[in-house]
């Protein structure tokens, strides 16, 4: 009782607040003509039922607009849906987790003058209860309910969901949320929205029967947000058990708009093509969650101003698949802005996969605001794992917009986080990063904590072109190349430092002499093997060192610069310098090295192959005149 009786006064003062705000702060006195008859009444409901509020006027001919109005106790709005401006409020569903809402509405007569209703209540009784709800755009459908888009405002096509409470299918969708029956700031969901928490299913599915259309024309400027366009939420926390939505079928979906185009708190397996794009420069994420799984032959495109693909898990991709990111700096909010095509918190294994992302700095949405990227890296490795190419290609391009102005730094193609952050290529994988971006300062290729592995018949190739400390490849651990190719081309446009490979070791197994490694970091240190000894001071070179950082073995041999060495040189750290095994050409550090199988020269076994020839030839000519000089000699003297 005390519990009840507490909630009906808290209620009772939010309605004071409700109108002592719109009356009394606006000073308005309602002596117009209309006079309200029927005052909104009360309404309690078990989500996710909806609920309606209407008024009636003595003489609704005199009235000029009706206006909806709502609260939650601490922010008021006013409402956008199509029945705001009627005297029926409908609200087609509630959530188990909506507040107690109060709702008035404003009516304005044929003069102009202001009248306000009383203050209803709307309150949603069973919170405690888990129910599985989709929601598609302010309705809600519970399995063994299907919703044909025509008979609302959000567009055609239907939605079944089955009785089982784990299948839903989307029968030629297009679903476009522009005109909303309550509020498209308040509604339950934007556009598709599976609830159910503590679910003791593992496994939910969209069926997709043709092609299928989210579009979402909702963005608030104020809080850089247009919500979620496919969304489900499972409450799973830390549990290891988390559901995956898998969406299949024979069509493609095609999302557009939102901040976040595709969510889940579990995991995601998508198994149809996706087209995803941003609403034009708004601020946008492409798809968040635990693990992702994209299927054999699916086609992925991503354009979005943020992170095209961010997990807590692993992203895995699978043969024949075709993944393409276009990523825009996100629009500025406040301060420096951090961003990264791929957040990735568990590792990327990628098999038989074809993978392109392109980033680029776009400056009118931050010199106008005096702020700036402060990182902006390919893919971001946040925890411990790993990026593993099987046969797969992977591209990372990033470029920038011409400004005037600074407004990016620190642009890098994958960046390890973690304490054993890894790169491996296997079975003819190809990496590929590209920097080209005079506006940035500073650049890096690859930089990870633990080791760049190159196995047969892979390649890994790096160019960067920017202001600044440049560097191609940084394995604290080790970089080990094995029958491949890497190639390696750094430039500061500032003439800052430059720096090729810097690795804890490296170890180049070179066997054919269609591999090589050639590292090319203009005016700087080309390769660079860390020894593990830092200090305040500078190294000289030592006479007569025997390296044990940079290992050539099978056939492998430095083959520039022609009079190579490998000794030690200082390359300058953070505070201090670090002794490092470096290729020397002379007396100089390299500033450009070609690792791989010397070439035999085909001008000299030419020539030894025409004296070995003219030589047997001399020596079969010779045995055959001294064998007829014998012959003759016989006939001359038979008794002999």
């Amino acid at each position: 009782m005390k519990k009840n009786t507490l909630k009906h006064i808290f209620q009772f003062m939010i309605g004071i607040f409700l109108i002592t705000n719109i009356f009394f702060v606006r000073n308005i006195i309602a002596e117009g003509k209309i006079t309200i008859v029927r005052q909104p009444e009360d309404v309690k409901v078990n989500y996710p039922e909806g609920a309606s509020f209407s008024v009636k006027v003595n003489n609704p001919e005199d009235v000029q607009s009706y206006q909806w109005l709502a609260s939650d106790g601490a922010s008021m709005f006013v409402l956008t849906g199509e029945s705001a401006y009627t005297d029926t409020l409908i609200i087609p569903s509630t959530m188990q987790d909506d507040p107690v809402m109060f709702y008035q509405c404003k009516i304005i007569d044929t003069d102009g003058v202001e009248t306000y209703s009383e203050t209803a209540v709307l309150e949603v009784m069973n919170p405690e209860e888990s129910k599985t709800v989709l929601y598609v755009g302010d309705y809600a459908l519970v399995p063994g309910e299907k919703l044909d888009l025509e008979d609302t405002t959000l567009g055609t096509g239907t939605i079944e969901f089955d009785k089982d409470g784990v299948n839903i299918t989307l029968t030629h969708l297009v679903l476009d949320n522009k005109e909303m029956t309550y509020d498209l700031a308040l509604s339950p969901a934007l556009c598709l929205y599976l609830v159910r928490r503590n679910s003791e299913d593992l496994e939910y599915y969209f069926h997709l029967v043709g092609d299928c259309r989210l579009t979402n024309n909702f963005f608030d400027e104020d809080y850089n947000n247009g919500g979620v366009d496919f969304n489900s939420w499972f409450g799973c926390g830390d549990d290891p058990n988390k559901p995956t939505i898998i969406i299949d079928g024979d069509g493609d979906l095609v999302i557009w708009g939102g901040s976040t185009q595709l969510y889940s708190d579990g995991n995601i397996e998508l198994d149809v093509n996706l087209y995803s794009v941003c609403n034009n420069n708004k601020y946008s994420d492409g798809i968040r969650c635990n693990t992702l799984i994209i299927d054999d032959g699916v086609t992925a495109n991503i354009v979005c101003n943020g992170t095209a693909i961010h997990t807590e898990g692993d992203l895995r991709i699978m043969p024949y698949t075709d993944i393409s990111i276009v990523c825009g700096s996100p629009h500025v909010s406040v301060g420096p802005t951090t961003k990264g095509m791929m957040f990735i918190v568990g590792s990327i294994f990628a098999e038989g996969a074809d993978i392109t992302m392109n980033g680029f700095g776009d400056p009118k949405n931050f010199v106008p605001y005096n702020a700036f990227i402060a990182t902006m890296p390919g893919i971001i490795l946040a925890g411990e794992g790993n990026v593993n190419l099987d046969d797969s290609d992977l591209a990372i391009d990033f470029t920038t917009i011409e400004s005037d102005q600074d407004y990016a730094m620190n642009f890098s193609g994958i960046e390890g986080y973690g304490s054993s952050n890894s790169v491996s290529l296997t079975n003819g994988s190809t990496l590929s990063i590209s920097i080209d971006a005079e506006e940035v300062i500073g650049a890096a290729g690859i930089n990870v904590p633990g080791i760049v592995d190159l196995d047969p018949d892979s390649r890994l190739d790096v160019n960067i072109k920017a202001r600044g400390e440049t560097l191609g490849i940084e394995a604290d651990r080790l970089i080990r190349v094995n029958d491949s190719s890497v190639n390696v081309n750094v430039v500061s446009l500032t003439e800052d430092n430059t720096f090729g490979i810097v690795c804890g070791g490296a170890e180049f197994n070179i066997n054919n002499k269609d591999h090589t490694v050639n590292i090319v970091a203009q005016n700087g240190v080309a390769l660079g093997a860390d020894t593990g000894i830092h200090g305040e001071e500078a190294y000289q070179p030592e006479s007569g060192y025997k390296a044990e950082k940079i290992i050539l073995s099978g056939k492998a041999s430095i083959i520039e610069p022609k009079k190579a060495s490998i000794n030690i040189t200082a390359v300058p750290g953070y505070g201090e310098f670090i002794r490092t095994e470096t290729v020397y050409e002379g007396s100089d550090v390299a500033s450009a090295v070609k690792i791989g199988v010397r070439q035999t020269n085909v001008v000299m076994y030419a020539v030894l192959g025409l004296l070995v020839a003219g030589l047997v030839t001399y020596l079969v000519l010779n045995s055959q005149k001294n064998k007829k000089e014998e012959e003759t000699a016989d006939k001359k003297n038979p008794e002999s």
